[in-house]
């Protein structure tokens, strides 16, 4: 079995993010992508990773973007322009979540897979915007997503899977997931974001020292990117000094 899997995260956010992705995989890196439905680049996404035949996914997404369901009538689920709320809200809702919320997410969920099935992709693998299946009611209805459309991975979603410059729950040996029978689930998730103030030797040591399957994240970008939405945090230059990281830590990486 691979030691290591290479996610590209938020592909089809903008055109600049999947060439950048594109550009990884033409390195000679074996990168994988994983789309979010909701944003005018998908259909670009979907097109330009299936002419290279790059194992790509959906990136289930309830915090940023419209959805795909439009405007809920009640429930205060949405922003008053029907985008998304923050993860802090949606986080507050999973947490507790209701038969009717519970509902919006399964109906919302399965038309960001089904778009982009009907783009022409078959996802590969299903992973979360901003990590909402670490909640169990979001994870059961990604869990059913992945029966549904015969899906043999999702990403990790334990603390303890999760690999930070400082987690002190982190466990050293591969682990039980309790994903469904037919779900692969790695052991580790390692979100490069977090990584950067720190030098890449530093990671490579921390991972050397794991016990099983790792999946290190990468959210790709170009220093300038003109499809790249207004308003959201994280943008095109910080994803970029991200991208420049992957390459430094891929190279010292015992592939």
């Amino acid at each position: 079995m691979q030691r290591y899997i290479f996610t590209c995260d938020d592909c089809g956010l903008s055109e600049g993010i999947n060439r950048a992705a594109l550009d990884l995989y033409e390195q000679g890196i074996p990168v994988q992508a994983s789309v979010m439905a909701n944003f005018p680049a998908a259909p670009h996404a979907v097109e330009l990773f299936n002419k290279h035949a790059i194992p790509t996914g959906v990136h289930l997404n309830l915090t940023d973007g419209f959805p795909l369901t439009g405007t809920h009538p009640s429930g205060g689920y949405l922003r008053a322009d029907g985008q998304f709320r923050s993860r802090k809200s949606l986080f507050m809702r999973g947490f507790r979540a209701n038969r009717a919320f519970r509902e919006w997410v399964q109906a919302e969920l399965l038309a960001q897979v089904e778009t982009l099935v009907g783009m022409g992709l078959t996802p590969d693998h299903l992973t979360t915007h901003m990590h909402f299946h670490i909640l169990p009611a979001l994870r059961a209805a990604v869990y059913h997503l992945a029966g549904r459309f015969s899906v043999t991975r999702v990403r990790a979603h334990r603390l303890q899977s999760t690999v930070l410059p400082f987690n002190p729950f982190l466990q050293w040996k591969s682990h039980t997931n309790s994903a469904p029978s037919g779900v692969f689930v790695p052991d580790y998730i390692v979100l490069l974001r977090y990584w950067q103030s720190y030098p890449p030797e530093k990671l490579v040591s921390l991972l050397n020292r794991l016990d099983g399957v790792i999946e290190i994240v990468v959210h790709p970008g170009t220093p300038e990117d003109d499809t790249f939405p207004a308003g959201l945090s994280y943008g095109p230059q910080p994803r970029f000094a991200e991208w420049q990281y992957f390459q430094l830590l891929v190279a010292l990486l015992d592939l």
